[in-house]
């Protein structure tokens, strides 16, 4: 067959331009194959219109799970999460798109998992993409019980679902190659902390089925599972270390010390995992195979990538007790602080970290003003650092209120604001979505309500995304002329002010 790839260079020409007509309506290309192209990073760019889908020669799709080009490059190991994949390309088949699919996938090595899935997509279409809405999970399952099965339990299959499919939703919401020092906010939402846990869990799971994997397929499950995931883990957890250490290096805490450390170990691991899969792994059969560049790119190409800068602290020859506290830019060494607050619907726990700018050893005392203000630690000792737990004992709290904590140390006083809201829920319908800390926040299917219309509905996509889910409207090739005639979701919310929001 004859090709035209509307590739991103070529799209003036196909479209045309304000000086001159395009190709899209040339009749000499109908027996011509018009492969459109995704925008590099698995998101289709568009599609045939209801006008242009029956064409003679039909329609293509270019996708891609590797890429080289701006605005940034990712060329090392797979970041596309297959729910995406079958969101995209089966929204195109859905468009007519049905004629010829491409994948780029760079190095097929790292890529034989996310092109076993587009490959049995494309060859099996009413199984996995007309009936395969949330059924990726099945098919890692199935594709795991086919490089594993013959040797390992089903619990085991079931893990290592669980860390493809973690992984590549954790490197789908950002690739590690572009992941810096500050990606994760280390002061908002304990956003850093809680990454750098979901991190941590992925590279436990993957080494301890990594243990259980007898030893004639442990070449082939570190290659397909434990590589891709835990090196992939290791580049996000490096980078969230440098951010706290560049954070506790303008503290100039010496904690900033521990968490260079860490980086440290981190880059270590990257090197020996590399060189153990490009050297050692099947007897140096794959040598070369990981050595493309994965860390802190700095333009579009790897040209000049760099391990992320870390920092060290020199501490003064005395104790200095520092106060961090959570959800707030600065640090306190003495003075009045506030944590945000705590309400009776999220039952929120907050962290407040004390640590040391000298090298004197000093005592802490955490003092409450109040028993329904709960801490895990009331006093100790610090060298380096240690983070206090704080929290609400919901069963002596019937109302607001407010207290303090006092935190005493190295001949200081910061004294913490707690501050503790109990929203009356009780006439409220079920679902509704209250307003905190200034937010109102809501997963994508936790509607109120569901409206279908025309038989076209809203349905729910697991796993897509960055947190729970996401909606979507079936059939996807509808469309409707007035706002009134679709399908809609309702979600209901109470917000603490009464203002127009958009």
């Amino acid at each position: 067959p004859k090709v035209l790839t509307i590739y991103k260079e070529v799209e003036k020409y196909w479209y045309g331009t304000d000086k001159a007509e395009g190709l899209r309506t040339w009749n000499e290309l109908d027996d011509v194959t018009i492969m459109l192209a995704d925008d590099n990073f698995a998101s289709v760019r568009t599609l045939p219109t209801e006008k242009e889908r029956n064409r003679k020669a039909g329609w293509g799709m270019y996708y891609h799970f590797d890429y080289h080009g701006g605005p940034r490059s990712y060329e090392w190991v797979n970041t596309t999460p297959l729910e995406k994949v079958w969101e995209q390309m089966s929204m195109a088949y859905d468009y007519g798109v049905r004629d010829i699919w491409i994948v780029n996938i760079g190095d097929l090595k790292p890529m034989e998992f996310p092109v076993s899935y587009f490959l049995d997509l494309a060859y099996d279409f009413e199984t996995w993409g007309i009936n395969g809405r949330n059924k990726t999970k099945e098919y890692t399952k199935k594709w795991a019980l086919q490089q594993f099965g013959n040797a390992v339990k089903e619990d085991l299959i079931d893990g290592i679902e669980s860390v493809l499919t973690d992984y590549t939703k954790m490197s789908g919401s950002r690739k590690p190659e572009v992941t810096y020092a500050s990606t994760y906010s280390c002061i908002n939402y304990n956003e850093a902390k809680r990454v750098l846990e979901k991190v941590i869990d992925i590279e436990g799971k993957a080494q301890k089925y990594y243990e259980q994997i007898p030893e004639v397929y442990k070449d082939a499950y570190y290659q397909l599972v434990y590589y891709p995931s835990v090196a992939s883990a290791n580049v996000i957890k490096m980078q969230i270390c440098a951010g706290l250490n560049n954070l506790y290096y303008r503290r100039k805490s010496i904690l900033a010390n521990n968490y260079a450390l860490l980086v440290e170990e981190c880059k270590e691991k990257d090197i020996d995992m590399q060189k153990y899969y490009n050297e050692s792994m099947s007897a140096g059969k794959w040598k070369g195979m990981m050595s493309s560049p994965h860390i802190g790119y700095k333009e579009w190409s790897p040209d000049g990538w760099t391990y992320p800068e870390i920092y060290s602290v020199i501490p003064e020859k005395r104790s200095i007790m520092i106060v961090d506290i959570q959800g707030t830019e600065e640090a306190y060494n003495e003075g009045i602080a506030e944590l945000p607050v705590f309400t009776n619907l999220g039952k929120e726990s907050y962290f407040i970290t004390i640590s040391n700018g000298g090298s004197t050893e000093f005592d802490y005392k955490v003092e409450t003003s109040s028993d329904f203000i709960k801490v895990n630690s009331m006093h100790g000792s610090i060298s380096t650092g240690k983070d206090i737990i704080v929290s609400i004992d919901w069963d002596k709290v019937s109302k607001s209120l407010d207290g303090f904590i006092t935190i005493s140390g190295s001949g200081k006083i910061v004294k913490v604001k707690i501050i503790v809201e109990v929203i009356d829920i009780t006439d409220l319908p079920n679902r509704t979505f209250i307003e905190t800390h200034d937010v109102v926040s809501i997963e994508a299917e936790h509607t109120a309500n569901n409206i279908a219309k025309s038989n076209v509905e809203w349905k729910v996509l697991e796993n897509y995304g960055r947190t729970l889910s996401s909606m979507k409207m079936f059939p996807t090739t509808v469309s409707f002329e007035k706002p009134e005639q679709a399908p809609y979701l309702e979600y209901l919310l109470r917000v603490n002010n009464d203002e127009e929001y958009t």
